[in-house]
């Protein structure tokens, strides 16, 4: 018996991986972009911390 592929493990279609050929490497970012990332974690850490406490 045949069994569809699960939607996760279905090959891509041609034209998505086409575009996805043609996109470059994302960057790595730099040690600022990192800080400001982290920064911003702990900006909504601080947040859910709160309402948990509210809560």
């Amino acid at each position: 018996m045949h069994e569809h592929p699960r939607p996760h493990e279905m090959p891509p279609t041609p034209r998505h991986r086409e575009e996805h050929g043609r996109r470059p490497m994302p960057h790595e970012p730099t040690h600022n972009e990192l800080l400001e990332g982290i920064d911003l974690l702990n900006d909504k850490l601080d947040r859910i911390e709160e309402l948990v406490r509210k809560g």
